[in-house]
């Protein structure tokens, strides 16, 4: 009897410590995420007061379109790019690392007693997420400018864009909540695949979440490309809309909550004095 009582208050013991240890580990981790968000939010908003002082250029029609989508003067396309990217990079840790943080915390756990540096494989995860944004940037760039320039050359294309700010939040909000995004929804609350406990499968991993993460929010994409990339206050009810239905709406009906949302609100924008 003794001896099976000392055995039961060993294995409590032990019990009480790994609960211990996890809960050392959940906050060190949530401790090095606020971290990053804290470092993402300061280079945004160092970002967003240089791209302010480019000024804007003026296009037909009487509106004007922010200097960053047309190389400066002595620049080339591909400096102007790099730049880009760097600031939408930059501006997608704050917005994004809120709903991505639990799954990168369940892809850790994952590790547990398999890999000696299960730290280094969720931040070579989370680098990966964050390249697959970096490309995304590049293909935002590209068509922006493209868009751009095309928009100087025609006029008419110019002035049916003067307005188009409402249209382009009904598009967002029903691209986002439409049928065929939401297996991407599933594949952002997955955690990343964990076959083999290296740094390169891990980025490998990570970039195969952004991709998928990227398509689910085309349509979040394209309202902030529309609405002003550096604004804070679209940047917030991104990042909002993101973690909400991530995380507190998980879900087809989460989904379809926001996207009805961002379409009502473009909805009553057009119709407006200003639509």
């Amino acid at each position: 009897m003794t001896t099976v009582r000392a055995t039961g208050t060993a294995a409590t013991g032990e019990a009480h410590r790994v609960v211990r240890h996890e809960r050392v580990l959940r906050r060190r981790f949530i401790g090095a995420c606020m971290l990053c968000w804290a470092a993402g939010a300061a280079g945004t908003w160092l970002w967003r007061g240089a791209m302010a002082s480019m000024g804007e250029t003026p296009m037909p029609g009487g509106w004007s379109v922010s200097s960053m989508w047309t190389a400066m003067c002595g620049q080339s396309g591909l400096s102007s790019a790099l730049v880009f990217v760097a600031m939408w990079t930059t501006m997608m840790i704050p917005m994004m690392l809120p709903s991505l943080g639990p799954t990168l915390w369940r892809y850790r756990r994952r590790f547990d007693g398999v890999s000696r540096h299960p730290n280094a494989l969720a931040g070579a995860a989370g680098l990966g997420y964050f390249c697959a944004w970096a490309l995304a940037g590049f293909v935002t760039y590209g068509l922006g400018m493209a868009l751009v320039q095309t928009a100087n050359h025609f006029s008419a294309l110019a002035q049916s864009l003067a307005g188009s700010s409402g249209l382009a939040l009904v598009a967002g909000g029903m691209l986002h909540g439409a049928v065929s995004q939401q297996r991407y929804l599933y594949a952002c609350n997955a955690a990343p695949c964990a076959c083999r406990a290296t740094l390169a499968d891990a980025w490998c991993s990570g970039m195969r979440l952004g991709g998928s993460c990227v398509l689910d929010c085309l349509g979040l994409a394209l309202l902030l490309v529309a609405h002003g990339l550096m604004d804070v206050r679209w940047m917030a009810a991104v990042a909002i809309a993101v973690t909400c239905e991530r995380i507190l709406l998980s879900g087809v009906a989460g989904r379809r909550l926001v996207g009805a949302s961002l379409a009502v609100a473009g909805v009553v924008i057009c119709i407006g004095p200003g639509g």
